[in-house]
């Protein structure tokens, strides 16, 4: 794997690890209050570098494992 890959995957691992813990946060947090709003909108923000990591790395190998990589994230997304 090169080194830009690994960095890649890296970011993608560690916005996941911060997408988990802040989705149990603000799920245990009192909704409406400032660590529910603020995990909240950090665990989106993992969420989005962890969609566009995953589109990145999907895009490397090619072929069906492509297809259905973006045709989840569609039917997940809408």
């Amino acid at each position: 794997m090169g080194k830009g890959l690994g960095l890649l995957l890296a970011i993608h691992i560690g916005a996941g690890g911060l997408a988990i813990v802040l989705g149990a946060v603000a799920l245990v947090a009192k909704k409406g209050g400032t660590i529910h709003r603020r995990a909240g909108l950090v665990f989106f923000c993992a969420m989005f570098v962890l969609g566009v990591t995953a589109a990145m790395l999907g895009n490397v190998g090619g072929g069906l494992m492509t297809v259905y990589f973006v045709g989840t994230a569609l039917t997940t997304s809408w």
